[in-house]
């Protein structure tokens, strides 16, 4: 952040300014002059000189100025600048995606958590995901981030990161890890980003249409290799025949809270037809 301050001669003499001396508390460069005086200001004129301040934190920190000239009255004209830091803004993140396997329909999903028994939840609560944010040059992962998913689809996540453009993606226990079809510019509010409005919301056009116009992510991955394919198949097998019931399970796809036959059919139907995960790299 920079400021100008403006140095008025209204005597009778030119003004010669011969330095401005910066007497800081940190002495570490925090405040730097970027722009100096005139060395002269003649009689009625004024000169400018600027004062940028960077801050390393939120703190308060101050410098003494000191405007050396041939002034008879103040031949050493002293003030005291300060500056507040501000730490870097996060960004928030709004979006609103289904899952394919807990979609219920009427732009609901299952309450997963409290069918899994899982404490604490609540009942507008569907599951955690992951939320990631990558580069968009180099697809680098640059953070990460848990968040709720509400059975209407909703979640808000918080980054660290400056706003600028990112890829954003979704990770879940038992979903195709899914990518936003482009980079999404990210603020401190960033405007909601709906997955469900279409397919090609997400990468690839990577989703199911679970509801005429209603787009989900892909339900099957049980062992999040990115393919919906026979080796997701074992685990889910094994927790059907032994009648898995409420516990906090990848292996139950439809997320009623039982890992039994109505699991099957969205793993079937996306193991027949290939599905994996599609993101840029």
């Amino acid at each position: 952040v920079s400021h100008t301050f403006t140095i008025q001669n209204l005597g009778v003499a030119d003004l010669h300014i011969s330095d401005v001396i910066l007497n800081s508390f940190y002495g570490n460069g925090r405040f730097t002059i970027t722009s100096p005086p005139a060395a002269t200001v003649p009689v009625g004129g004024s000169t400018t000189f600027a004062i940028t301040f960077t801050p390393v934190d939120g703190s308060t920190d101050f410098t003494y100025v000191y405007v050396q000239s041939d002034d008879c009255d103040e031949s050493s004209y002293g003030f005291k600048v300060e500056g507040t830091g501000q730490l870097s803004q996060s960004i928030t993140l709004n979006l609103k995606l289904f899952l394919q396997g807990y979609y219920t329909g009427n732009g609901n999903m299952q309450p997963v958590l409290n069918n899994q028994a899982v404490l604490n939840s609540l009942p507008n609560e569907t599951d955690t995901v992951i939320v990631e944010l990558h580069d968009p040059l180099t697809y680098t992962l640059l953070g990460t981030q848990q968040a709720v998913l509400h059975t209407d689809g909703l979640l808000a996540a918080n980054f660290t990161q400056a706003a600028g453009n990112y890829y954003i993606a979704i990770r879940h226990r038992n979903t195709v890890n899914t990518w936003t079809a482009d980079p999404v510019f990210c603020t401190t509010n960033t405007a909601l980003y709906n997955f469900t409005m279409a397919a090609n919301k997400a990468f690839g056009d990577n989703q199911a249409e679970v509801e005429p116009g209603i787009w989900a992510l892909f339900t099957g991955d049980i062992n999040q290799d990115d393919y919906v394919d026979a080796s997701d198949f074992p685990e889910f097998d094994n927790d059907s025949f032994n009648a898995v019931a409420g516990e906090y399970k990848a292996t139950d796809m439809n997320g009623d809270g039982f890992v039994d036959s109505n699991d099957f059919p969205v793993y079937d139907i996306n193991s027949s037809h290939g599905v994996s995960s599609l993101y840029p790299q």
